[in-house]
């Protein structure tokens, strides 16, 4: 008679089934880890890649409107057009005749008293200007620097 095959044999066999079982749980788990990775990484590159689109094209509107704006900065600070607004919002005309004042000397003596008076570093504000009747128009700036300078003046006259 043949021999019957032993249940002890089975076992080992059910065993090996089991943790090949497990090794290819392990292998698929791993697998599965990894491609969840390599997923993670293709969309965050994708997503990276979107912002990189979109802030090109924020640049480029950008140095755009820079370009515009330096462009209208340039219109808005010509001679003529600075001219035409003077005339037309503030009713300022070119003088008829203009003489422009020496530059102050370093130091100046008066005549007669010796007193040595320092004169303004900076040449005095554009805007003092002779009308054909002889009369002295004066910017605000042109006459503050002429008070201040008559000012010093009489201090200097007064011995103060």
């Amino acid at each position: 008679m043949p021999a019957a095959p032993t249940r002890p044999r089975q076992r080992p066999d059910r065993e090996r089934q089991r943790r090949a079982l497990a090794r290819f749980a392990v292998y698929l788990a791993c697998a599965a880890a990894l491609g969840l990775l390599v997923a993670s990484r293709s969309a965050r590159v994708a997503a990276a890649s979107r912002d990189i689109i979109a802030l090109k094209e924020e640049l480029r509107l950008v140095e755009a409107e820079n370009k515009r704006l330096e462009m209208e900065a340039l219109r808005l600070a010509s001679l003529e057009r600075i001219e035409r607004e003077a005339e037309a919002r503030l009713g300022m005309t070119r003088p008829e005749q203009v003489f422009p004042l020496p530059p102050p000397t370093p130091a100046a003596t008066f005549a007669g008293t010796g007193t040595a008076v320092r004169a303004e570093p900076e040449h005095p504000p554009e805007g003092v200007h002779l009308g054909s009747a002889g009369g002295v128009r004066l910017n605000p700036q042109a006459l503050a620097w002429l008070r201040s300078m008559v000012e010093r003046l009489a201090r200097a006259l007064s011995g103060g």
